[in-house]
């Protein structure tokens, strides 16, 4: 079963050539991992909900939307013929979605705006204690010439 594949951040879209004429739909599954009753885990395989499957002209076509972005996903896909009755499911393979691109600032960053924020703090600390002597200043020039 040759096919494509392309992702993108919230969906997934899988192209692929039908293995016989026999097979009028598909059926995608997901594993999922279980507790076993041993204790174990098991896994078991449920049908994507959601998944939106067009078949034509021998080739099947699954859309698989609203995806969390940067995940990870075990399927496999079971063909049906016309009467719904699932064949031998293909092997397992994995999608994922593209994550979405962040930019990324390096902690060591932040401490240029620290620093200008404290650097403003204390300009404008000493510029108001130099107010305040000017004004001291004045007020005892004052009393002095009375």
């Amino acid at each position: 079963m040759r096919s494509q594949c392309s992702a993108e951040p919230h969906q997934i879209v899988l192209k692929w050539k039908l293995p016989s004429n026999k097979v009028t739909a598909v059926r995608i599954e997901r594993r999922t991992i279980v507790a076993a009753s041993n204790g174990g885990v098991a896994f078991n395989w449920i049908p994507w909900q959601g998944a939106r499957i067009t078949t034509g002209d021998g080739i099947a076509t699954a859309r698989l939307e609203r995806l969390p972005a940067n995940r990870l996903w075990t399927i496999h896909v079971v063909p049906l013929d016309e009467k719904g009755n699932p064949g031998l499911p293909s092997p397992a393979f994995q999608i994922a979605t593209k994550s979405i691109a962040r930019l990324r600032i390096p902690w060591w960053i932040w401490i240029l705006p620290a620093g200008a924020i404290i650097a403003a703090a204390v300009r404008f600390w000493r510029n108001h204690l130099q107010r305040l002597q000017i004004q001291d200043n004045e007020r005892i020039a004052r009393l002095e010439g009375k």
